[in-house]
């Protein structure tokens, strides 16, 4: 048993086509400089925190998958 969350990614460019299918990829792999590991699923970024995980810790997860975002999707 375990737990886990998903945020479907719909990115668009500045000119409002699709982002590119590896978006999932670049703030999965941006996260990891704001502090977690998340794992993509195409444009689907999967989360798969302890069960241990406090509050503080949820809040510090959220925090970086929003900041990662903001890298990739400025």
């Amino acid at each position: 048993e375990g737990r886990y969350s998903n945020t479907k990614l719909h990115a668009q460019n500045a000119d409002g086509t699709p982002a590119a299918s590896h978006a999932g990829h670049d703030v999965a792999m941006a996260t990891r400089k704001h502090g977690a590991i998340t794992r993509p699923l195409g444009n689907t970024l999967v989360l798969n925190p302890a069960l241990t995980l406090s509050l503080e810790q949820a809040d510090r997860l959220v925090l970086a998958v929003q900041s990662a975002i903001r890298d990739v999707f400025p």
